[in-house]
């Protein structure tokens, strides 16, 4: 499935879909935040980021795109918070997709020949 976002916000890390939370991976941003979630910039040059001196991360999903582009109810905020991907962050490497290396075709040999 492919969805359109707004690069300029914080990227989407799993939206809810017939009431499953699915994880988003992001395909192509060669430049993504693990503090923020923003595109273009990294987590050592963030602005955003907090910093571990910081209050603990209470902050909520932020369903609001998900209910526009996912059919379903959104799950409560607890839910969500024991389906979460196993390192508990909301943004990390886990979202983006390693590019694979396609194989060369295979030959094929003319059986004529």
């Amino acid at each position: 499935m492919a969805i359109k976002i707004d690069l300029r916000k914080p990227l989407i890390s799993k939206i809810v879909i017939n009431g499953n939370v699915q994880i988003v991976e992001y395909e192509s941003l060669p430049t993504v935040c693990f503090g923020c979630g923003k595109y273009g910039h990294s987590q050592d040059a963030c602005h955003d980021a907090k910093k571990p001196s910081d209050e603990p991360n209470t902050a909520q999903p932020d369903t609001s795109f998900t209910t526009a582009k996912a059919s379903g109810s959104a799950d409560s905020p607890s839910d969500i918070g024991a389906r979460e991907h196993p390192s508990n962050q909301s943004f990390g490497p886990w979202m983006l997709v390693e590019k694979r290396q396609r194989r060369p075709p295979k030959k094929v040999s003319d059986p004529a020949a």
